[in-house]
């Protein structure tokens, strides 16, 4: 009986040093060699670039095991507006052509000062009578930009019926001549020669004119198309007027007999299909007048309805 226990211990002995040989052989062997392993290539362990910066942040809590991620949405900061296209008055920046402006105010205190700007400008336009001989320089970008201001004006079945025609020497000695002819048939050769010689020293010369509609159209029907172009481009010649002032230069909006002489047209160069609407002179002001004084008050023009 004793015998039989002694070969069962050492049985259960040598099962024991069989187990940790073979424990130990196993640790032994290289994960390279180990069957259906796999080894992580460099591939695989390239780490993805981080993502672009986005207005969705995700915030991860302290105690994460506890509690899941959450993600709150937040306004990054918005870029600074580009600055207001009305510049200070009796300023010269201008703006060159195709430059694309913004009015909208990055902020409550730009919105205010933006407010202030345009209120000086709408209410410091003057109608100047005497300018520098000479264009200011930057003249032909400001106009550009004030054309473009024109173009914003409300026009009724967006028919854009205005046209702008910048006169060149020639042409406005011609028109010049013209006036002073018409002068001196009514006032004598030396009231024209002294017309002539004040006209001759506008700088800038523009003639606004209106594309004519049908011609069946009257001005005498409040509700005809061709009340409502002419409409149109006079508030196009107040848009432009007042983009010119934003630049510094001064203009002046003649509407005297010779714009409406049947040779004016053939004198500027017009074509058959357009009306005159008047003519602007432009430049720097010589001489800058003072605000008029109002007639009426704020109560004689706002009347207020029930």
């Amino acid at each position: 009986m004793k015998r039989r226990y002694r070969y069962v211990h050492l049985a259960l002995l040598l099962l024991l040093l069989l187990v940790l040989d073979a424990a130990s052989a196993f640790s032994s062997i290289s994960p390279i060699n180990q069957v259906g392993s796999k080894q992580p290539s460099t591939k695989d362990c390239t780490l993805p670039a981080p993502p672009a910066p986005s207005s969705t942040i995700t915030q991860v809590p302290k105690d994460r095991d506890k509690s899941p991620t959450f993600t709150k949405k937040c306004a990054l900061p918005a870029p600074p507006a580009p600055s207001s296209a009305i510049g200070v008055v009796g300023g010269g920046g201008s703006v060159p052509t195709g430059t694309s402006t913004s009015i909208l105010p990055s902020s409550p205190t730009s919105q205010k000062n933006q407010d202030v700007d345009l209120q000086s400008v709408l209410l410091s336009r003057r109608t100047i009578n005497d300018f520098e001989s000479d264009l200011p320089a930057g003249w032909e970008a400001a106009l550009a930009k004030a054309v473009t201001a024109a173009t914003f004006a409300p026009n009724h079945k967006m028919t854009e019926p205005w046209r702008f025609h910048l006169l060149g020497p020639e042409a406005i000695e011609r028109v010049c001549k013209l006036n002073a002819e018409i002068v001196s048939e009514s006032k004598g050769p030396a009231a024209g020669e002294k017309k002539l010689a004040r006209w001759l020293a506008m700088p800038g010369w523009l003639v606004v004119t209106c594309v004519r509609g049908d011609e069946s159209a009257s001005m005498d029907d409040p509700t005809s198309l061709a009340r409502e172009n002419y409409a149109a481009v006079c508030c196009a010649v107040q848009n432009l007027c007042l983009s010119l002032h934003g630049d510094g230069i001064g203009t002046k909006w003649t509407t005297g007999p010779v714009n409406f002489h049947p040779s004016f047209n053939a004198a500027v160069g017009l074509p058959e299909n357009e009306y005159v609407v008047g003519t602007l002179w432009f430049g720097k002001a010589a001489k800058f007048p003072q605000a008029p004084k109002k007639k009426l008050s704020i109560d004689d023009v706002l009347i207020r309805h029930e």
